[in-house]
């Protein structure tokens, strides 16, 4: 989390220079991910896929590297190559007690909504659906575009 965290503050510019340069430092850190901990990178993968998986979720790739997670043509969540999962913290949404000790302060914008899970092994998948799960719902109910998007109301 640290890296992101550095390399986010003092190489941005780099992103300005080399639009592409988010997206290959994440493919290298899918592969180290890959290969120095697979257990943990097949977490990810099963986790993304669970994710996609809910009702009107779609994939893009994030401006930062990673895959982004939208709903509603808005930013859901994203996770980079090394399972760090970014999301937003909506007012009034409660985080499952199974997740405490798994959600940090981002790592770029600690003073921000915006939270980090590091995924892992002992991460409850079901717990971190249902956090983003309620997030979606939230976002019908009370989103910019919940009185115009049908997906709302399958939920």
């Amino acid at each position: 989390m640290r890296l992101l965290g550095f390399l986010a503050r003092y190489f941005a510019w780099v992103q300005r220079v080399f639009p592409w340069a988010p997206a290959i430092f994440d493919a290298m850190l899918m592969l180290w991910a890959l290969t120095v901990t697979p257990r943990r990178f097949m977490v990810q993968e099963r986790l993304w896929n669970q994710i996609l998986d809910l009702t009107g979720v779609s994939e893009t790739s994030h401006r930062y590297g990673g895959r982004e997670a939208l709903f509603q043509g808005r930013e859901l969540c994203h996770i980079h190559g090394n399972g760090v999962l970014d999301f937003i913290l909506p007012k009034g949404v409660d985080v499952p007690n199974a997740l405490n000790t798994h959600i940090h302060p981002h790592h770029v914008y600690p003073n921000s909504r915006w939270r980090t899970i590091v995924v892992g092994r002992t991460l409850d998948a079901v717990a971190v659906i249902s956090l983003l799960n309620t997030i979606r719902e939230q976002r019908c109910i009370q989103g910019s575009f919940a009185d115009t998007d049908a997906i709302c109301d399958a939920v």
